[in-house]
C-alpha cells in the first residue's frame, strides 16, 4: 500500500509539473508573438488565449485584438475571436527552425475602418514591417468575414456606418505575413465598397494570394431595415438609444411610452422602435431612409452603436 501510495504522489507531481510546463510555455510564447506583432504593426495586440501543441503541430489562438493606432480612438481596429492553425517545423539548419502554415482557419469577427478629424485613417497608420528574411508561407487559408464597420470623425457629430459581410472564401499558396495582413485588412474593405484607403496601394508591393473558388456566402443587404433581441428591458434602453442618436445626429421626436426615436443622421432619417418582450427582453427595430432611399449600413451603424454602449454599461 505504501508504494502504491507514493507512485500515485509521483504521478500527481509528474502531472503537476508537465501541466505547468504546457502552461508557462504557452504563456510565453504568447507574450513573445503580442510582442512581435505590436512592433511590426506599430499598434497594440493583445490576445486572450493562446495554445500550442508541437507534437501535434497545431496552435489555437482566441480573441485576436488588434488596437487602433495612436491618434485615433482607444477602440479594436481587428478582432478574430478564433484563429486555428496546422503547420510542420522543420529545424535545417537547427540554428534556422523553418515553419510553414499548412492549413489556417480565421474567424474575422469585426474590422474598424477611422478616419480621424484631420481625415487620416487608421489603415494609412498600420505600420507593416514583417522580416522579409523570414517568410512564413501558408498553404491554404479559410477567412471568414463578418462585419465592417466605418466612422469617419470629420464631421461635427460621427458619422457610423455598418456592413453586413458574412462572406467565406479561401485563398491558396499565401507567401509570408505581409499578404495575410493585406487580406484580413483590405480585403473586408473591398467587401464592403470602401475606397481611398492608401493601403490599398499595399497590394501592389505584396502581391495578392491566389484566391480558390470556394462557395461564397453573401447576408442580404435589407431594406434598410434591422432588429436585434437583447435580454434588456427597452425601459432601461431607451436613454442609452437617446444618448447615442443623439451623439450621431439630431433627435426629431422621442415618446418613451411608446419606445420611439427618430433622429436625423447626416440627412438621413432613422428610426428606432423599442418593443418589449418578456423576460426582460426588448427587440431593437433600427430602420433609415434618405430621399426615400434605404440607408441600410447608416441604421446598421446606429444599432452597432446602441449595442457598443450597452456592452460598455454592463461592463461597469
Amino acid at each position: 500500500m505504501r508504494i502504491l501510495k507514493k507512485i500515485l504522489i509521483f504521478a500527481v507531481i509528474l502531472a503537476v509539473i508537465c501541466f505547468s510546463l504546457s502552461y508557462f510555455k504557452d504563456q510565453i510564447i504568447r507574450y513573445s508573438v503580442e510582442s512581435y506583432l505590436t512592433s511590426s504593426l506599430g499598434t497594440k495586440v493583445e490576445m486572450d488565449k493562446f495554445r500550442m501543441d508541437l507534437v501535434s503541430g497545431s496552435m489555437r489562438i482566441a480573441g485576436f485584438k488588434l488596437y487602433n493606432p495612436e491618434g485615433f480612438s482607444p477602440e479594436i481596429l481587428l478582432y478574430l475571436p478564433k484563429i486555428e492553425v496546422e503547420f510542420d517545423l522543420t529545424l535545417v539548419p537547427l540554428a534556422h527552425p523553418r515553419l510553414l502554415l499548412r492549413h489556417v482557419d480565421i474567424n474575422l469577427d469585426k474590422l474598424l475602418f477611422e478616419k480621424n478629424k484631420e481625415g487620416k485613417s487608421n489603415m494609412d497608420s498600420i505600420k507593416i514591417k514583417f522580416d522579409p528574411k523570414k517568410p512564413v508561407p501558408i498553404d491554404l487559408l479559410n477567412l471568414q468575414i463578418r462585419q465592417v464597420i466605418e466612422k469617419d470623425y470629420r464631421y461635427a457629430k460621427p458619422l457610423v456606418k455598418s456592413y453586413d459581410i458574412n462572406l467565406k472564401k479561401s485563398y491558396a499558396n499565401i507567401k509570408n505575413m505581409d499578404q495575410l495582413a493585406f487580406l484580413l485588412m483590405v480585403e473586408p474593405l473591398k467587401q464592403a465598397g470602401i475606397k481611398g484607403a492608401e493601403i490599398f496601394g499595399f497590394a501592389a508591393l505584396v502581391g495578392s494570394p491566389a484566391a480558390l473558388p470556394v462557395a461564397v456566402a453573401l447576408s442580404s443587404m435589407g431594406k434598410g431595415k434591422i432588429q436585434q433581441e437583447v435580454a434588456e428591458p427597452a425601459s432601461a434602453l431607451f436613454d442609452l438609444s437617446l444618448k447615442v442618436l443623439d451623439e450621431l445626429g439630431d433627435i426629431k421626436k422621442q415618446d418613451r411610452k411608446s419606445g420611439l426615436i427618430i433622429a436625423d443622421i447626416h440627412g438621413a432619417e432613422v428610426i428606432v422602435r423599442l418593443v418589449p418582450e418578456p423576460e426582460n427582453k426588448t427587440v431593437i427595430h433600427v430602420s433609415a431612409k434618405k430621399f426615400f432611399l434605404s440607408q441600410h449600413q447608416i441604421a446598421s451603424g446606429a444599432l452597432y452603436q446602441i449595442l457598443e454602449g450597452l456592452s460598455k454599461l454592463e461592463k461597469h
